[in-house]
C-alpha cells in the first residue's frame, strides 16, 4: 500500500501523491528526490536517508527509500545535506557547476559514502537549465556526453565511481515526453560504454526507451505535485 511508517520513530510517511492519487508505494524500485520532505516529516534520527519502513497494510514488510538530491549547483547547504542522503546528482557544467565545484562535491560524497551521479542539462546556465533549448540531435548528444564524461573523469581521479545519471530541469521534462529527445539521451549514454544506472520519471518516454538498456530507478519528487498521467505539475 501507499501508507508506511518509519521503523525507528513510527511516524507516518505517505508514498501517495495527494493530488493525483498516484501510489508510489506500488513501485518496487524508486528513488525519492529532495531531502526536505524526509527531514521535515520524520523526527527520528535515521542516518543517510536509508529509511527502514514497515507497511501499515502488509504484515511488517520491510522496504527502503533511496533518497537522491541535486548538489554542486551553488547552494550553501551541500555539506549539511550529504550525510542524510543515499545519492547525489552533481551539476556538471550545463546549468551549473565547474571543475572546482565538481571536485569539491565528489570529495564530500566520498567522505559520506554517498552514491555519485551526473546531472546533465541543456547548456543554459543563464536560465539554470529550466528552459527548453532548441538543438540538433547531434548537438544535444555531444553536450550530454561532454558533461557526463567531465564528471566521470573527476570522480575517477578522486578514487570513486560514477554510479548513475539523472537529467536536470527542462531536459528531464522534455525527455519524459519527447521520444526523439529521449532516444538521443539514451544513445548518448550508451556510447559512453559504462554500466551506470539511469534515474527516470514513471510512465515516461525515457523510461520506456531505456528499459532493458540500462538499470532504471523510477523516482518520485516529494515536494512536487503530479498529474493523473504521472507527469509533474508545472511550477508556475
Amino acid at each position: 500500500g501507499g501508507k508506511w511508517n518509519c521503523a525507528s520513530c513510527h511516524c507516518d510517511i505517505s508514498l501517495m501523491d495527494p493530488q493525483s492519487g498516484i501510489n508510489f508505494g506500488e513501485i518496487q524500485k524508486f528513488s525519492l528526490s529532495k531531502h526536505n520532505w524526509y527531514l521535515g516529516n520524520c523526527p527520528g534520527n535515521i542516518p543517510r536517508g536509508e529509511i527502514n519502513l514497515h507497511s501499515n497494510t502488509e504484515s511488517m514488510t520491510k522496504e527502503t527509500i533511496h533518497i537522491n538530491c541535486d548538489l554542486g549547483e551553488g547552494g550553501e547547504f551541500d555539506e549539511k545535506l550529504m550525510p542524510h542522503i543515499s545519492a547525489c546528482n552533481i551539476a556538471c557544467g550545463g546549468h551549473a557547476g565547474n571543475l572546482e565545484t565538481m571536485h569539491r562535491t565528489v570529495r564530500l560524497a566520498l567522505e559520506n559514502n554517498v552514491e555519485i551521479g551526473a546531472h546533465p542539462s541543456y547548456p543554459d546556465r543563464a536560465n539554470f537549465g529550466r528552459n527548453h533549448v532548441e538543438m540538433t540531435a547531434e548537438e544535444l548528444k555531444l553536450s550530454i556526453e561532454g558533461q557526463v564524461l567531465s564528471l566521470k573523469q573527476i570522480v575517477e581521479s578522486e578514487g570513486g565511481k560514477l554510479s548513475h545519471v539523472k537529467l536536470h530541469g527542462a531536459l528531464y521534462n522534455d525527455a519524459a515526453k519527447d521520444r526523439n529527445i529521449s532516444e538521443t539521451v539514451v544513445r548518448s549514454l550508451e556510447d559512453l560504454g559504462d554500466d551506470f544506472r539511469l534515474f527516470v520519471p514513471v510512465n515516461s518516454q525515457l523510461g520506456e526507451l531505456a528499459l532493458g538498456r540500462f538499470e532504471l530507478y523510477y523516482e518520485a519528487f516529494a515536494d512536487r505535485n503530479y498529474e493523473k498521467n504521472y507527469g509533474l505539475v508545472p511550477r508556475s
